[in-house]
């Protein structure tokens, strides 16, 4: 099943090689990730778009060492587009054969090797602006898109901040979602009641798909803002 939450190193081990990179956010198949043999595996996400980067990603295990491992992909990538670095007590590998780019992270433990694998889409091009469908209350800076395909069902995860509160947030999104004839679900909290608690969680559904919105009020002294993740399953 998908996580996003998985996503998130993707970017720091991508930007070590890469630079910026940006795609047309479409869902497509990948090309296959190369394996040494006797390694197991399964899907992470299949179909994934993050921030307009189409990628793919598997978790794995290896039972062998690491350098049978890291000279399997050193035979696999030769010339100057293979590269190797270091993160904590991982060890990321990555390769770029245009238009794709190819990164493992892993880490030997208990005689075997384990780890995730991604294959990337990559094209170096002028930042595309974050956009959905969604209606956001003004001055809203969209922070992540994640599109997702998972058993035949499209999704879009957004990660957003504003200045905002909460509950005017909360109130902007029952107002907008309702004039597009969204209804709230049993799920949903009251806003008047939960005024003092950090988070707040929104439920719709419209036909067969559904909006999750869940707000959190971010209180650091430095920042005031209130974040919205919106989990829309199409």
């Amino acid at each position: 099943m998908f996580r996003p939450e998985m996503l998130l190193w993707i970017f720091a081990a991508l930007s070590l090689h890469c630079g910026t990179i940006f795609a047309n956010p479409l869902l497509e198949d990948l090309p296959k990730f190369p394996t040494p043999p006797n390694t197991t595996s399964n899907w992470i996400a299949k179909n994934v778009v993050v921030n307009n980067t189409p990628m793919s990603f598997k978790e794995f295990i290896y039972p062998g060492s690491k350098t049978q491992f890291e000279e399997f992909y050193q035979q696999q990538w030769p010339g100057p587009f293979f590269n190797k670095s270091r993160m904590g007590e991982e060890t990321l590998l990555g390769y770029v054969k245009k238009p794709y780019y190819y990164s493992i992270r892993f880490k030997e433990r208990l005689g075997r090797i384990t780890g995730q694998m991604i294959i990337s889409k990559v094209i170096a091009q002028t930042q595309q602006r974050l956009s959905t469908q969604l209606p956001l209350p003004m001055g809203s800076t969209i922070k992540q898109i994640i599109h997702a395909r998972d058993n035949g069902k499209l999704s879009e995860s957004i990660t957003v901040s504003n200045r905002l509160s909460k509950n005017g947030n909360a109130r902007y999104m029952l107002m907008e979602l309702g004039h597009l004839g969204w209804r709230t679900s049993k799920g949903s909290q009251n806003i008047d009641k939960m005024g003092g608690n950090r988070t707040l969680q929104l439920d719709f559904e419209k036909h067969s798909s559904l909006i999750q919105i869940t707000l959190s009020a971010m209180q650091s002294p430095t920042d005031q803002s209130t974040q919205m993740l919106i989990h829309w399953v199409k």
